[in-house]
């Protein structure tokens, strides 16, 4: 889609045009999310000067989605992917994990601040 539609052309795309990609680029991707009323929101800090899908890597993504996964399935039955004892997981994984709950509470904090300001 990207290519077909030249969104690379403004998003500064290192995936697919890494010799494109104008490194002193200001900031201009900013994460919008919508509260159960259509407000919408961000998270303060969280931008990006290039496509935001490039600077992904396959393996990052990967991680991402069985840490999404194990979530589920931990919250759901109770089971954890590397058992119990966080010592002896994967210190990758757990500093992943780690990351990622930092920015879900962030994010929910975020939604809450705008679901506030709806009710004012």
């Amino acid at each position: 889609m990207c290519k077909r539609e030249r969104l690379h052309e403004r998003r500064n795309c290192r995936r697919h045009f890494p010799a494109d990609v104008k490194a002193d680029r200001p900031r201009w991707w900013e994460p919008e999310y919508r509260t159960a009323e259509g407000t919408v929101f961000g998270v303060e800090g969280v931008s990006a000067a290039e496509c935001p899908v490039s600077l992904i890597q396959p393996e990052t993504r990967e991680l991402i989605q069985i840490l999404q996964r194990a979530r589920r399935v931990q919250e759901a039955g109770g089971a954890a992917l590397f058992g119990p004892d966080l010592r002896r997981w994967p210190a990758r994984v757990v500093d992943a994990l780690a990351a990622m709950e930092e920015e879900r509470i962030r994010v929910h904090n975020a939604e809450i601040e705008a679901e506030a300001s709806e009710r004012r």
